[in-house]
Order: C-alpha cells, then sequence, then structure tokens
C-alpha cells in the first residue's frame, strides 16, 4: 500500500514538472511513463487558468484526474 501512494505522489510531482515546462513552451500536449508501475502521464495546457492531466493505468482500469 505504501508504495502504491508512493507512486502516486510521483506521478503528482512529475505531472507539475510537465506542466511547467508546457506553460514555458506557451501550450500543447506532453505525456510520460511511470518507470514504476508503467501508468502513462498526459498533461495538455490550454492557456491561463486551463489544464488537464490524466494518469492511465498501464492495462486499462480507472482513469484517475
Amino acid at each position: 500500500m505504501l508504495a502504491m501512494q508512493k507512486c502516486s505522489i510521483d506521478h503528482h510531482k512529475k505531472m507539475d514538472e510537465i506542466l511547467a515546462e508546457l506553460i514555458l513552451a506557451h501550450g500543447g500536449t506532453k505525456s510520460s511513463q511511470c518507470e514504476n508501475c508503467g501508468s502513462s502521464l498526459i498533461v495538455t495546457w490550454y492557456g491561463v487558468d486551463r489544464w488537464e492531466m490524466r494518469e492511465l493505468p498501464p492495462r486499462g482500469g480507472i482513469e484517475r484526474k
């Protein structure tokens, strides 16, 4: 259970890093993959106060926002 919580915290940190990169690039979509669990982390920045972060599990399942 603790490993899952750590991975989730790492996902949020990584998505925040991606969001910062997209803000500097003035928009777009970027994704990354968790090295521990294989989840896809997808971030889209539309503009000031508008962005979307998605976390997709490696083998289907429920998407978390």
